[in-house]
């Protein structure tokens, strides 16, 4: 019977696109390999949604940079693994379309028929020029108005492109392929996650010594539902699309833009659980859902448990040292810990916290719904029942005489009464 850690090492050992990638978090920075530990979370993602469960939360080690790394890779996997359908038809493009290749700009000008051939009309600024269609570089589309370039640099970009093409389809190398279907996917995925840290991770991040944002095209949901794209940018469905709450998902979905998943990096569990009818709507439309978060807000996530969210939690059971990374981020110390950590668990009977525990958890839902002072006091009340818990513990009678002898047999010091010690 296959264990849980050999068939994390099956994952591990797969072929897989994230091999051949190095990613850096900070502009010129040395980077890394993609960790094992992201790789089996986006596997392993992957066979629970082959299974039908496309409710699921990975509890990582440490969730302030591993959940974008997890996040923004299993996007490039779904693209070039076909979860995310693309394809390139330049014949469907409607008749005026700018078209970008590497710094030139033309314009689409229709389909011909030449000597039997189906033929692309480029219009450049200094004439036009067909091209056969069957053996066209991708072109991204792209909403930039400067003016049209001429042919002849235009013809120089149509040399090295396929070139590029050769590449694609004798080594299938996936920087020139996520690269050539830019601005031709049919569907989004949508990440949300704070706006702030996500502008400067997608900014700093490198994979492959390739800006992310070269890789893939990321627009802003806005809270009407539109979407922001850069004006003289590419211009097509975007790869990922980010939002601040499942609030702006919700209505970039009603706008029917298409979705092909949704990726909630949860940082604060008491702000999620306030969009929880948010997520329930989105539960009902079927698209995948997929929530990252770190062990401290897990102990509060009974909300997605009581959703049926199947639940993969790297906890000090599941990691081990071969899933430690080979770099000096914070992430690989945290992961280096966590595969270390050994939890004794001491029970001990306190009334005092038993009886509180249930009376806090009796007005949790409604304190939570309350005002927010009535919210904030409610939070202090927690904390200090959880420092509580923190500060109780099991004494053997060994580890009594030992204090004892400690802090009463010293010559000259004066000292409690072994009565009052006990």
């Amino acid at each position: 019977m296959e264990t849980i850690e050999s068939h994390i090492k099956d994952l591990i050992s797969q072929n897989s696109d994230l091999d051949n990638m190095q990613i850096s978090l900070t502009s010129g920075f040395t980077s890394f390999k993609i960790p094992s530990l992201i790789k089996a979370s986006i596997l392993g993602n992957d066979e629970l949604l082959s299974i039908g469960s496309t409710k699921n939360l990975f509890v990582l080690p440490e969730a302030d940079e591993l959940s974008y790394i997890f996040a923004f890779l299993k996007v490039i996997h779904d693209i070039l693994n076909g979860k995310i359908n693309k394809s390139y038809s330049p014949a469907d493009l409607p008749i005026g379309t700018h078209l970008l290749l590497g710094k030139s700009i033309v314009e689409f000008a229709g389909l011909v028929k030449k000597d039997n051939q189906d033929m692309v009309n480029i219009r450049a600024s200094d004439g036009q020029w067909l091209l056969r269609l069957d053996n066209l570089p991708f072109l991204q589309k792209t909403d930039n108005t400067r003016p049209l370039t001429k042919i002849n640099p235009f013809r120089e970009e149509i040399i090295n492109a396929r070139n590029e093409l050769k590449v694609i389809s004798s080594s299938g190398h996936w920087k020139l392929a996520l690269e050539a279907y830019l601005t031709y996917l049919h569907s989004s995925t949508m990440i949300v996650a704070p706006a702030r840290k996500t502008r400067e991770l997608i900014k700093c991040t490198e994979i492959s010594g390739s800006q992310l944002s070269d890789l893939l095209l990321i627009e802003n949901a806005n809270y009407d539902g539109s979407v922001s794209s850069k004006s003289g940018k590419l211009k097509g469905t975007p790869a990922v699309i980010t939002a601040i709450d499942l609030y702006q998902v919700l209505e970039v979905i009603n706008k029917s833009h298409p979705v092909q998943s949704i990726i909630v990096k949860i940082e604060n569990s008491n702000s999620f659980n306030k969009q929880l009818d948010a997520l329930d709507k989105l539960l009902e439309k079927d698209i995948p859902v997929l929530c990252i978060t770190d062990s401290a807000n897990y102990m509060d996530m009974r909300s997605l448990l009581d959703r049926n969210f199947n639940v993969w939690n790297w906890n000090t059971d599941l990691t081990r040292d071969y899933l430690i990374p080979q770099t000096k981020r914070p992430f690989s110390t945290i992961i280096k810990n966590c595969s270390e950590l050994h939890i004794y668990y001491a029970y001990i009977r306190d009334d005092l916290i038993d009886t509180t525990f249930k009376i806090m958890s009796s007005i949790k839902e409604e304190a939570e719904n309350s005002s927010t002072q009535v919210v904030k006091i409610y939070s202090e009340l927690n904390y200090m029942l959880f420092e509580r818990i923190r500060k109780a513990s099991c004494v053997s009678s060994l580890t009594e005489t030992t204090i004892f002898n400690t802090l009463c047999l010293q010559k000259g010091k004066k000292c409690l009464s072994y009565l009052d010690f006990q």
